[in-house]
């Protein structure tokens, strides 16, 4: 068999994949472009909406806590719910005496103690509570930038959007998995959900590092949203983790829109190593 025959033979299949892969990424690239939300500012004579956060608390780092809840006082929620495991008293205590009652914090600021394990028992019991009119779904160890909230609250003035997030980046990419992990955020939101939401209308994962939902969304008498969440069995056994699709799936499922804000960005803390990375 002549060289450049064997060569071709070889390279050729790599070749086409390499051009599928890279038209893909092009047509991905200028689509996400065409995203634009509906509504980007919010009308300065029309009364906005009131926030809650709900946030369970499971053996969090302080300073990354504290860090995470000075970033959503910042942006002006008016109210935050930390669901708090019992085990968890140094938690339990520091929340109570800086943030529980204190008249000086502009946003009210509740705990839920909770004997229940698990982090969608700690949502479902946090969002039963809520009184925003937008209830807020955060990861304790999530870090707002002071836009979040000005540019993801107008995508609700589309009847139609039940939820929405926003852009997410890794706070410390100093370690190889951390800047991995970065990449593929950076891919996911800048490409891949503006993407989606321009060429299909919709995606599948409202993140539970911060998602916000239309109260009617996910309370109203028509369906029991709490209750789908908490319950939900795969081969009969209970889910765990998957809160954030699940629930996206349930609002999608009974007609909501989702949209992504444009210009929010919200840090965490990453995973560290690549082990945890390729892991998670």
């Amino acid at each position: 068999m002549p060289d450049f025959v064997r060569i071709a033979v070889i390279y050729a299949p790599l070749s086409l994949i390499g051009v599928w892969r890279w038209s893909f990424w092009i047509v991905r690239r200028f689509a996400s472009t065409l995203y634009k939300p509906k509504y980007q500012t919010w009308p300065t004579n029309r009364p906005k909406p009131t926030v809650s956060i709900v946030t369970p608390v499971y053996n969090e780092d302080k300073d990354v806590f504290e860090e995470a809840m000075q970033s959503w006082i910042r942006n002006g929620v008016d109210e935050i719910i930390a669901v708090i495991d019992k085990t968890n008293k140094k938690h339990i205590v520091d929340f109570e005496r800086s943030y529980a009652g204190n008249a000086s914090i502009k946003t009210k600021c509740k705990m839920i103690v909770t004997p229940k394990p698990g982090k969608r028992a700690a949502l479902c019991d946090g969002i039963q509570q809520a009184k925003g009119d937008i209830i807020t779904l955060v990861d304790s160890d999530t870090i707002w930038d002071d836009n979040v909230l000005k540019n993801s609250l107008p995508l609700f003035l589309d009847k139609k959007v039940g939820g929405t997030t926003v852009a997410q980046r890794i706070q410390n990419p100093d370690t190889v998995g951390n800047v991995m992990f970065d990449i593929l955020l950076w891919t996911r939101y800048r490409e891949e959900v503006p993407f989606l939401l321009a060429v299909g209308k919709v995606f599948n994962t409202l993140s539970g590092r911060t998602a916000f939902y239309r109260r009617e969304a996910i309370l109203n008498d028509k369906y029991d949203n709490i209750h789908d969440l908490r319950h939900e069995f795969f081969l009969g056994t209970r889910g765990i983790s998957g809160d954030d699709k699940r629930l996206t799936h349930l609002i999608i499922e009974q007609g909501w829109q989702v949209s992504f804000a444009l210009g929010a960005e919200v840090f965490t803390p990453g995973l560290g190593s690549i082990g945890k990375f390729l892991k998670q």
